[in-house]
């Protein structure tokens, strides 16, 4: 297992999808893109994510895996604290449309 995905349906439509990709032996880099849905399923989107990212670094397939948000994006930078992510650094002008991005990470 190097790189993996899914997807989350509500009533047989996709909402959600992420996954990680390996970067190199040990390191991955996670993703996730959404649309808008009812909010009452983030908690077990939540839950599913952090699962996976559980899964990936509890059996060894990675030491650390990663992600980035938007520096101005607080749900993201809430989100990924709810993931179990750690914050590490703020990275100017990161982001395609050049704003800031903040690296969070989680290492075993």
């Amino acid at each position: 297992l190097n790189n993996f995905a899914f997807a989350a349906l509500i009533d047989e439509q996709p909402v959600a999808a992420g996954g990680i990709i390996q970067i190199w032996e040990g390191r991955g880099f996670s993703w996730f893109t959404s649309v808008s849905f009812n909010r009452r399923y983030w908690p077990s989107i939540t839950d599913a994510v952090r699962t996976a990212v559980d899964i990936a670094l509890e059996h060894g397939y990675y030491r650390r895996v990663e992600m980035t948000v938007y520096a101005s994006q607080l749900s993201a930078q809430s989100w990924a604290k709810r993931l179990g992510f750690t914050l590490e650094a703020r990275y100017l002008k990161l982001m395609i449309d050049g704003s800031d991005g903040l690296l969070y990470s989680r290492v075993i």
